[in-house]
């Protein structure tokens, strides 16, 4: 495999998300056989570590555990709160400013990842760590070997998805603040 996947996961209460729920919908992506790098905080290592471990993955991983406010666009905090005195459609303890901060921060991370490219691979991923047990949130019928598969056969350039984006027209700038009206809770 010549893919390293990056993803990121912190614990910050349990209004947003319990540690056992943390590791729980992140325990399908643990086990897949990848070169992993994963930020996280300390609250959530050792359950992380544990899981890979069983998984004789430990090869394949680097942690970089940190203090939430140490990651790159944590600077924008304060920002993030005054826009949302302003404007914040999907108002929600999942959706926190730390949500925000880390969804912004994807780029970063991956970046953080190639310039360290710890397993010496020439292509890069970004997975999030919430795909659900069983990878629910992300395909239906998830395995490792599809995910693994898709890997391998994405070639050379830069390839984005967002999921649950079906109408284009969200694209357009007219039509930016009624899509973020709309949260979908599952």
């Amino acid at each position: 495999m010549n893919t390293t996947v990056t993803t990121a996961n912190f614990y910050f209460n349990d209004q947003t998300r319990s540690i056992t729920d943390c590791i729980k919908n992140m325990k399908t992506l643990l086990q897949i056989p990848c070169n992993l790098v994963i930020y996280c905080n300390n609250p959530l290592y050792q359950g992380i570590k544990e899981i890979r471990d069983e998984a004789n993955l430990s090869e394949k991983t680097v942690y970089n555990v940190m203090d939430f406010s140490s990651i790159w666009s944590y600077q924008f905090r304060d920002k993030i709160n005054e826009n949302r005195k302003i404007y914040w459609p999907t108002r929600d303890p999942r959706a926190g400013v730390e949500s925000h901060i880390i969804t912004n921060n994807k780029f970063d991370f991956v970046l953080s990842t190639i310039n360290t490219n710890p397993f010496k691979t020439t292509k890069f991923a970004w997975l999030d760590a919430n795909i659900g047990v069983n990878g629910s949130k992300i395909a239906k019928n998830f395995t490792n070997e599809k995910f693994i598969n898709l890997l391998d056969q994405v070639g050379p350039k830069f390839h984005i998805q967002i999921l649950g984006v079906v109408d284009k027209k969200y694209v357009q700038e007219q039509f930016l603040k009624e899509y973020y009206s709309i949260y979908i809770r599952k």
